[in-house]
């Protein structure tokens, strides 16, 4: 780790050892240097495999929507970070907490950025789809701490959601998905489309509840009428079974549209 510190530039800054395929970064404030290590780093990450993250202070935004104050910065300043995480098909997962990392300690003139994250690999994001980061605001530093939970708690589990192709016949689930995603919500760019899908799921299973979605409900429903009418000897009972019948192929056919 030491050799790569001095390959990185990073002189006056601490090695963070990795705890198995992750690590931290403090970038220069360069913006040269700063193109140089991620030159290094995309050498690097071949070495590391498909499941990695990157975490720490890359010194560097990805617009000016990452910034609160000060002097509105050149759009082509943007440029070699926005490549950087680009090239590598990089996944910033997002975080809770307050919008910034950084901030010049409420000084006159007060500046605040975004220059802290955590970068990681799709197939690292797509392993820990769960992981959580969350900005901890620090009284001693100019730096939030970033606090990364791969496994939160008390979280239980869930059944996996089923998108139902049934739904998209019944009335109203455009404007179901719609109030989903125009809930308004604050984070990052990635939190914020995370969040929406999140909210349209729990919007969509609400709306699932109002009615019986579910075949093997109507299938079991339907047989217990079936035996009733078979032990039956009202008059029309023949008709009516015929009618059960048919319900009952249909609601089966529902249930093998469910799961195809």
């Amino acid at each position: 780790m030491e050799k790569i510190k001095r390959i990185l530039n990073f002189d006056n800054c601490f090695v963070i050892d990795a705890l198995n395929k992750s690590g931290g970064i403090y970038a220069s404030y360069d913006s040269q240097i700063r193109k140089r290590q991620w030159e290094v780093i995309k050498r690097r990450k071949e070495l590391w495999g498909k499941n990695w993250i990157i975490i720490g202070d890359f010194n560097d935004l990805c617009s000016n929507k990452e910034k609160w104050g000060g002097r509105i910065r050149e759009e082509w300043s943007f440029q070699n970070f926005k490549q950087f995480i680009s090239e590598n098909q990089l996944v910033d997962i997002g975080y809770e907490g307050n919008l910034w990392t950084w901030t010049n300690l409420w000084q006159k003139g007060e500046i605040k950025q975004r220059l802290d994250r955590k970068l990681s690999s799709g197939e690292w994001a797509s392993l820990f789809d769960q992981a959580k980061c969350t900005h901890m605001e620090s009284i001693a530093s100019d730096h939030s701490m970033l606090v990364l939970d791969t496994t939160p708690q008390g979280r239980k589990n869930k059944k996996r959601f089923v998108f139902d192709k049934r739904w998209t016949k019944r009335e109203g689930i455009s404007d179901v998905i719609k109030e989903g995603w125009n809930e308004r919500v604050v984070g990052s760019r990635m939190f914020r489309v995370t969040s929406k899908v999140k909210k349209c799921r729990v919007a969509l299973l609400k709306w699932r509840n109002n009615f019986i979605d579910h075949s093997k409900k109507a299938i079991s429903q339907l047989k217990v009428q079936l035996e009733k009418e078979k032990s039956s000897e009202s008059e029309g009972r023949s008709g009516r079974l015929a009618r059960l019948k048919q319900q009952l192929s249909r609601a089966y056919k529902d249930e093998e549209q469910y799961w195809s």
